[in-house]
């Protein structure tokens, strides 16, 4: 852990916290060399993939059965979708749902946010697509590219609508 003073005002995990701010941090080291060459493919600072056994697998087709949901509205909207790459991981930090690296094509999704219930690993989904398909940040546009969980979860027909949005929105 490390601990950082904010240089300029910022949200986290639903608060807004001010500039000169004290928190700490979790290090990062990008440049360990393992047995898999100079970084570690595996493990990423919000956790290391699992493993691709049976019980993994069957984590990562949940996670599938809605990115073939997100697919379809998109192509029936006359969008391309490109192919995602997803990854299970464990050992997070709490507070994270899900995390992408924007306009990668990767979406990291932790064994914990699997096992919730179908309606918030559906919106996790369709925001880390969004984040990682389609280069798009957090905004106001609709509920669901806020940083933050709206206050009751969505049918699939008004997350649909609100992913067309958001691509209608940024010309994607």
């Amino acid at each position: 852990m490390k601990r950082i003073k904010l240089s300029k005002d910022c949200f986290l995990e639903g608060k807004i916290l001010k500039k000169g701010t004290e928190i700490e941090i979790l290090e990062y080291n990008r440049t360990s060399k393992t047995k898999y060459g100079d970084t570690a493919k595996n493990k990423d600072r919000y956790g290391s993939n699992k493993t691709m056994d049976k019980d993994t697998y069957n984590l990562r087709r949940r996670v599938m059965k809605h990115i073939y949901e997100a697919k379809n509205a998109i192509e029936k909207s006359g969008r391309d979708f490109d192919r995602v790459t997803v990854r299970i991981t464990q050992d997070t930090i709490h507070s994270v749902l899900g995390f992408s690296r924007r306009g990668d094509y990767i979406i990291w999704v932790p064994e914990e946010t699997v096992n919730e219930p179908e309606e918030l690993l559906r919106y996790v989904v369709y925001h880390e697509l969004l984040h990682g398909n389609y280069d798009i940040g957090h905004n106001d546009l609709n509920f669901l590219m806020r940083p933050v969980l709206p206050k009751r979860m969505k049918s699939l027909e008004e997350l649909n609508t609100a992913l067309i949005e958001q691509l209608t929105h940024f010309n994607k």
